[in-house]
């Protein structure tokens, strides 16, 4: 009887020592980059800088991933199993989808009381640009477009129906109304005339 005993708790010690290890395993950060096409790969990156050091976890048919440590800004995302997309991405004052044809629509919200403030689409995500409608009217006002890394993006306005770039003069903001540049205010996207 005493040799079942000493066999059944050794058993028992080594069946929570080997689930113990699989837990921490499978809970400790990872690169979870890896978990996305190799075309996307470098955009998820800059857009999220965390997924190299992630948590994941499945929870029912989702993956979800967050950041490793608890100390940076609150964001996650997450993805049906086995399909990859719809990819959606929440954090404190967005809310994003990304789908499999690298097209992604984001929602900001405003800060305190959590309601939609503007939303824009980025057509392509490996083109670079991107549209903004900052009051809901269902017409983008913004158009912002970055051309290579590390120069100034080139932002055009939506006028009069057509898109006329920003120019940059003097520390100041200008667009090109019919052969005269008028100065605008332009603060997240959202554009006025400075009178």
């Amino acid at each position: 009887m005493r040799r079942n005993l000493k066999w059944y708790l050794a058993g028992l010690l080594t069946a929570i020592i080997v689930i113990s290890a699989w837990g921490w395993l499978s809970n400790r950060p990872s690169n979870n980059v890896r978990e996305f096409p190799k075309e996307t790969q470098e955009f998820m990156v800059q857009l999220m800088p965390w997924l190299k050091s992630a948590r994941g976890a499945n929870l029912g048919p989702f993956t979800i991933v967050v950041p490793s440590n608890n100390s940076e800004k609150p964001e996650a995302i997450f993805w049906p199993q086995g399909k990859g997309f719809p990819q959606v991405i929440v954090s404190e004052n967005n809310i994003s989808l990304i789908d499999s044809k690298n097209r992604m629509m984001s929602i900001k919200l405003r800060e305190k009381s959590g309601e939609f403030k503007s939303y824009d689409m980025t057509p392509d995500m490996l083109s670079n640009a991107s549209y903004f409608d900052n009051d809901f009217d269902g017409q983008y006002d913004a158009k912002l477009n970055i051309t290579e890394s590390g120069k100034r993006p080139e932002i055009s306005i939506y006028y009069e129906s057509k898109w006329l770039p920003v120019v940059f003069k003097n520390n100041k903001k200008y667009i090109k109304t019919t052969d005269t540049l008028r100065e605008i205010s332009l603060d997240s996207f959202s554009w006025q005339f400075v009178e």
